[in-house]
């Protein structure tokens, strides 16, 4: 039996990606001639017939079928941070409430895989998409709200400027700032801070919330005592902490964009004889389970899961229904949570 030829096929054939055949097959979208021209020979050599039958349904999608349809794609990272994949298991726990199955997307954020994604889309005609992905281009995503019900449901909503899309999401700067100035509040004036790339829109405005409360305070952040990591991942902090730590001059207090930052430093802290919080306080971001399982216990910034699952299901099923979420944004709010992480400055280690 002959080998079905695909879209994939004809994209190798053309050296082009899938979604440029996809718009050449359907005539959308911009496409220069002469890659049109290497499409429609690829298409001709290798005896590419589209199945009309899948196709049709991505096409004609609109809100009548999406009704119908009970399937929502979920475009999400690959699993590097500990808190996508609780809230894309919450997601999926909320829809299923609501009588929606859940297709988990998982894309690496430093390479998202477009292609791949227009595959499933043609393929599945979701109902409609919920992105929580930190870190895509803004160009796709607002392509992919203009064919399906799409809600974001992260701080890539803040890079977004058109109107056209829902989005729910916490204020990540004002969290931060809070935090920060919790620190300052107990008496810790030497600050170090360990986040994520700034590719990532969250840690951006993590980052701008720490600057923002040292400098209303007078106090320096300084280059050797911030670290800016690739990923949400132990071991990356625990080298970080190891080098914060081997400073002649040591900080009073971390502030941590992730909980698992914060585990790492705690650990790190012990192996350098320096006493959590005694000598130093620590915080961390998202209140995951492994917060409260440190010793001690870690303060951190409680993000609301549930909630902002909850609230990204409702906008897309008002969206599928009639359309009406599309320019509505949420910003659902965050907690302090004070655990022993963190205490009144008693007199900073050093050397």
């Amino acid at each position: 039996m002959a080998k079905e030829i695909t879209m994939q096929d004809v994209a190798e054939y053309a050296n082009v990606s899938v979604a440029t055949v996809s718009r050449v097959l359907n005539q959308t979208g911009k496409v220069k001639e002469d890659t049109r021209a290497r499409v429609m020979d690829a298409i001709s050599t290798l005896g590419f017939v589209q199945n009309v039958s899948v196709r049709s349904v991505a096409d004609t999608l609109g809100r009548e079928q999406a009704r119908q349809n009970s399937l929502i794609l979920l475009l999400s990272s690959d699993g590097a941070h500990r808190f996508d994949v609780v809230l894309s298991s919450a997601i999926t726990k909320q829809a299923l409430r609501r009588g929606y199955q859940t297709v988990y997307l998982p894309l690496r954020v430093a390479n998202v895989e477009w292609e791949r994604v227009e595959d499933i889309l043609i393929r599945l005609a979701p109902a409609g998409i919920i992105i929580t992905t930190q870190a895509m281009p803004c160009a796709p995503v607002l392509e992919l709200a203009k064919r399906f019900p799409t809600v974001i449901c992260s701080s890539l909503i803040d890079e977004i400027n058109e109107a056209g899309i829902a989005g729910v999401t916490i204020d990540n700067y004002s969290a931060t700032y809070a935090a920060t100035k919790y620190l300052l509040s107990i008496g810790h004036r030497k600050l170090a801070y360990i986040g994520n790339h700034s590719s990532f829109a969250y840690s951006r405005q993590r980052m701008a919330g720490f600057h923002a409360a040292m400098k209303e305070s007078g106090l320096p952040v300084r280059a050797d005592w911030t670290f800016q990591l690739f990923s949400a991942d132990y071991f990356l902090a625990e080298e970080a902490a190891k080098e914060l730590f081997k400073n002649e001059e040591l900080p009073d207090a971390v502030l941590c964009c992730a909980d698992v930052f914060g585990m790492a430093v705690v650990n790190v802290a012990g192996q350098f004889g320096i006493r959590v919080p005694q000598d130093l306080s620590v915080i961390g971001f998202d209140d995951l389970d492994i917060a409260s399982m440190t010793t001690p216990a870690l303060t951190t910034v409680a993000q609301p899961v549930v909630k902002l699952a909850s609230q990204a299901c409702e906008l897309l099923l008002e969206e599928i229904g009639n359309g009406t979420a599309r320019n509505r944004r949420v910003i659902l709010p965050t907690d302090l949570v004070i655990r022993n992480s963190t205490g009144p400055k008693d007199g900073a280690a050093s050397r």
